[in-house]
């Protein structure tokens, strides 16, 4: 038997006997119904099973589910016990967040000038289309490049002095002027 709290409104009383098919689409309750027999026969617990609930009034919750098998004295396979936690905040703030970013990257992705990112070790970890045309790289390769790839030693190190001072003073440098190379040497 599995304890689960699905509504505030809900009693305990109202949620004795329930089984995840009142309260899950049919596809999550197979999902969950597989997940307990493969808890059932292995004994090994499962935690972080995450599926989407209906309420009593209608209103989906995201929930995590954690469960293990409940054995007696005698170490009889009696049952499951589990906790429900509802991530819907979280989940919510996952969403939210995505559509942030989609449209920080289409802004990026809609601008002319060359955006981009790097590590601590000066490797782009992220940047838009306009790099890889200022460049001449396919945008597939830039990924994991250095500045080193692209300039000479004297422009290299005016890079390194320039993002190292950032680095140590936190203060954006407004601009600066170095040299470039692009794949084909120009």
């Amino acid at each position: 038997r599995v304890i689960t709290t699905i509504s505030d409104s809900a009693s305990a009383d109202e949620l004795m006997g329930m089984n995840n098919r009142q309260y899950t689409d049919p596809a999550t309750a197979e999902r969950i119904y597989k997940t307990y027999n493969q808890i059932y026969a292995t004994g090994m617990p499962n935690r972080a099973l995450e599926y989407v609930v209906s309420n009593k009034d209608g209103t989906k919750r995201d929930v995590e589910t954690s469960v293990s098998l409940m054995k007696d004295a005698s170490g009889q396979r009696v049952g499951f016990r589990g906790i429900i936690r509802d991530i819907t905040p979280r989940k919510q703030a996952e969403e939210s967040l995505r559509q942030r970013e989609e449209r920080y990257r289409t802004i990026l992705e809609g601008i002319e000038d060359a955006y981009f990112e790097t590590d601590l070790k000066g490797l782009f970890v992220f940047y838009n289309d306009a790099l890889s045309r200022v460049l001449g790289h396919p945008r597939e390769a830039l990924s994991g490049m250095s500045y080193r790839h692209y300039t000479d030693s004297v422009n290299a190190k005016k890079l390194y002095d320039v993002f190292h001072t950032v680095f140590i003073t936190g203060e954006p440098n407004k601009g600066f002027e170095y040299q470039i190379f692009s794949q084909n040497g120009a």
